[in-house]
């Protein structure tokens, strides 16, 4: 990629752990990735001291920015701010918990042609199978590139997601946030790809799936802890609102299932999402979430 002198800038959003804790950051020291800028959000719950695996990463990358943000905001707000603050050819976005190949330069810059969304192959580490990208309902398993048609639909989790500069200014000139601002967690890059199949009305996005990459998915959790259940109702609802031909309709059935499967107490956050039609997190930061 950077021999063709394109500058990649790349958002690591750390929760719930000392930097050293980060599978991906630590990852970042080992591979052949090059970085023109690299962003290390601390979402919280509480400030972190730069530790051994900050300075070896400041080492490493001259261009290197530490942000504070304890409050647990919102990721979809997070991954806008950076793509709408900077300027650059190439976005990519990290969770905590990725484990980027040494190799995965390799795989960006071996062809010419610039496509306009990069991706990995995800394979679940607890199911042992290739789970993402998804593209017309069928997982992609091998590198290559494709052509996304009129109507095409395309999924996959957010974490090595790497977005031209072109499709940036796809979205802004339909005057859209790439991701759904009212979206915090679940669905936050479910919405790219909602919005994206809306944008590519002449079918000429060019997808480029690249290295295979092993990662824990929220899915494969046997056990699902309160917090997650609502989560995952929000997120639902949510779709609902917004992504479905007849919302009203739709959450009449999801509230009738709900019922027949005895989650009494989930009805009133289903209602309560419906209405408010954003995750209660959106309200404390932004007054407009869209």
């Amino acid at each position: 990629m950077n021999s063709n002198n394109h500058r990649l800038v790349c958002l690591v959003v750390v929760y719930g752990k000392e930097y050293s804790e980060s599978a991906t950051l630590r990852s970042l020291l080992r591979t052949d990735l090059e970085i023109s800028k690299l962003i290390i959000q601390n979402n919280g719950p509480r400030t972190l001291n730069a530790d051994s695996t900050i300075e070896s990463l400041r080492s490493k990358y001259k261009n290197i920015k530490i942000v504070q943000e304890i409050n647990n905001a919102p990721l979809s707000h997070l991954y806008n701010d950076f793509i709408d603050n900077l300027d650059s050819d190439w976005y990519m976005i990290l969770d905590d918990d990725t484990v980027l190949p040494e190799s995965y330069e390799t795989h960006l810059s071996k062809k010419k042609t610039k496509p306009d969304i990069i991706l990995p192959i995800i394979r679940s580490r607890k199911q042992n199978k290739i789970i993402y990208p998804v593209v017309n309902n069928n997982a992609i398993t091998e590198c290559n590139d494709f052509i996304l048609k009129e109507g095409d639909s395309i999924f996959s989790i957010g974490s090595a997601l790497i977005i031209s500069d072109r499709v940036k200014h796809l979205f802004k000139n339909k005057s859209q946030n790439i991701f759904d601002n009212r979206y915090a967690i679940y669905g936050v890059d479910f919405s790219f790809f909602r919005r994206l199949k809306n944008i590519n009305l002449n079918g000429d996005i060019t997808l480029r799936v690249t290295t295979q990459i092993e990662h824990d998915l929220s899915s494969d959790n046997i056990k699902q802890e309160k917090w997650r259940v609502e989560e995952r109702i929000i997120d639902a609802v949510l779709t609902l609102r917004h992504y479905s031909d007849k919302p009203k309709r739709n959450i009449v059935r999801y509230i009738i299932n709900t019922i027949k499967r005895r989650q009494y107490k989930s009805i009133g956050l289903i209602i309560k999402t419906f209405i408010i039609a954003r995750h209660p997190a959106c309200n404390k930061r932004y007054k407009k979430c869209s």
